[in-house]
């Protein structure tokens, strides 16, 4: 009884037992472990059994035709595992169940709670308590998924899953909640706990090595009399001054303007092209004015 006990406690959570029925179910569990990387089921995989999981990390998630994988859910201590349409239909899996962490289960086979179920009233309350937690969840991350942004979800995600952040990778979570790796980079922030226990993916020495090694290295670059290296060469392409000005009504046109708008323009940028003409002109008839004068006397 011992070592079925978490999983009797949860079940009369859901619904209290009658002791004939707690007696039924017992013989019917036994024990699973997973080491860290295992597969509780692989994609293809015919399934079985559904494990109640005591401790650990889980991972489900897909592998798309190109090899991409798409994370599905995470699933921590005291949740019920397995791959349920696959139990239902008799299909094969169509995603993963892997191991973060080792992991502990308590197990028993799909057959044997489906006589459960007839065998009395219990266990189908039960049933359908464990079934509406299901659809609760699955709403929750459909809903979360349309409605909210990419911040929103991800501090949702670091509630649901406190400290899980240290123990997957980057690109997991990133693909849990449905954005790019980049896209998390930029809203990643920086956690404290209660303890004030830091997490960040900053890596206090090697980071702080790059940038000074880069600041140096930039410093010193600059002290040296070397032509900079031009990357991406110019190449200059001289065009005829008609194509050119054809090319420029053409912009004009796509702007949406109206008639008088482009003339005003027009109007305003021969002014400025041609001020600095007129500017020097004033200035040098003032110039030969005083120059004139100077000569006289």
């Amino acid at each position: 009884m011992d070592n079925f006990s978490p999983l009797i406690e949860k079940i009369e959570s859901l619904y209290p037992l009658p002791p004939e029925e707690r007696s039924r179910i017992l013989p019917l569990l036994h024990r699973k472990s997973l080491k860290k990387k295992d597969f509780f089921i692989k994609a293809g995989d015919m399934t079985s059994e559904v494990g109640y999981m005591i401790k650990g990390l889980l991972r489900y998630y897909y592998i798309s035709e190109n090899g991409k994988e798409f994370t599905r859910y995470f699933c921590q201590g005291g949740h019920f595992v397995s791959s349920f349409s696959a139990l239902v239909t008799g299909e094969p899996s169509a995603y993963f169940i892997q191991a973060l962490e080792d992991t502990d289960f308590i197990v028993f086979k799909y057959a044997e709670w489906i006589k459960l179920l007839d065998s009395h009233p219990v266990w189908g309350k039960i049933s359908k308590a464990i079934q509406d937690y299901a659809l609760i969840l699955s709403e929750k991350r459909e809903r979360s998924l349309i409605l909210d942004d990419a911040k929103t979800r991800y501090l949702n995600f670091l509630k649901e899953f406190p400290g899980i952040e240290e123990k997957i990778k980057q690109y997991d979570i990133a693909s849990y909640l449905g954005i790019t790796n980049v896209a998390l980079n930029v809203i990643i922030p920086v956690v404290y706990s209660e303890k004030t226990k830091k997490y960040s993916h900053f890596r206090p020495f090697i980071d702080n090595a790059r940038i000074s090694l880069t600041y140096s290295s930039l410093f010193i670059r600059n002290l040296l009399p070397i032509t900079n290296k031009v990357l991406i060469p110019h190449e200059k392409q001289k065009e005829p001054f008609f194509k050119r000005l054809t090319a420029f009504f053409k912009m004009l046109l796509k702007e949406n303007l109206k008639p008088y708008q482009i003339v005003l323009a027009c109007m305003l940028g021969i002014f400025l092209g041609t001020l600095p003409l007129i500017a020097d002109i004033i200035n040098g008839s003032g110039t030969e004015k005083k120059y004139h004068n100077w000569q006289q006397s």
